[in-house]
Order: structure tokens, then sequence, then C-alpha cells
């Protein structure tokens, strides 16, 4: 009886897993050529506490050519924002920068878009974060005009 019972549910699992919908993998939005305006926020976490905080925020606005595949980061470059520009990609869901005024040796004193940033766009907003540690990120949240 033991072993009816268990062809009986290893054709019940086959019979539910042919079920099971699959759904096509759909790559996110990218977003248009355009000029987007927004802030931008450097988050910091200490390591004993939970929420983030935000330790700088600017103003900041990127011009986006997707056709050439290039991008211009104009801020307040006074405080915690280097203007920038170069090249952009996409790579499994993230947008990959390439700043043509990053430093090439030595540590930046102000932040450049470069690198790795997982992006949302929906509309006309269109945001970017991205992790610098497992403490720190950097979030851009942006509106087309």
């Amino acid at each position: 009886m033991k072993r009816y019972l268990l062809y009986f549910l290893g054709a019940l699992l086959t019979f539910a897993t042919a079920c099971v919908k699959t759904v096509p993998y759909v790559p996110p939005a990218t977003p248009t050529t355009g000029t987007y305006i927004g802030t931008f926020k450097h988050l910091y976490r200490a390591t004993n506490t939970v929420p983030f905080d935000t330790i700088a925020k600017a103003s900041v606005t990127m011009s986006l050519d997707a056709t050439a595949g290039t991008f211009k980061v104009t801020a307040d470059t006074t405080k915690i924002l280097a203007g920038s520009y170069g090249t952009y990609t996409f790579d499994s869901g993230y947008m990959v920068f390439s700043d043509a005024t990053y430093p090439k040796t030595g540590v930046p004193t102000k932040t450049h878009l470069s690198g790795y940033y997982a992006y949302a766009v929906s509309g006309t907003q269109f945001n970017l974060v991205g992790a610098v540690a497992d403490t720190a990120g950097y979030v851009y949240q942006l509106v087309k005009q």
C-alpha cells in the first residue's frame, strides 16, 4: 500500500509542476534621452545602528543621450558631488557608468558617477542606487524635464 502511495505522490508532483506557469524575463525599462533633475544623497549607516542617515544632499542635473550612450552630470560642485561626463551601458539590471573625469590615481575628494548602479524608471521618474560598502551608498532621485 505504501508503494502505491509513493507512486501516487510522484505522479501528483509531476502533474503539479507541469501546471506551473513560466514568466519570460522582461528587462527593466531604460531611461530615455533627455535632461533629468533632482537630488543626490550620500547615505551612511553606522555598524551598530539600523537606519541610514543622510550625510549630504545636493541638487543635480543629469543629461543622458541614449543613442550615443553618454551622460553629463552638473551639480553644486562646491559640496560633495563632482561634475562629470562619460559613457554608460546596461548590465543585468544595472547601469554601468564610466566617468571620464574620475581621477586615475588617488582617492577622489568628491563623489563621481562611476561604477554599477541599480536603476528604476517609471514614467518621468528615474532613480539610481549605488553601494559603496555595506554601510554607505548613493541615491539619485531624478525627474525628466
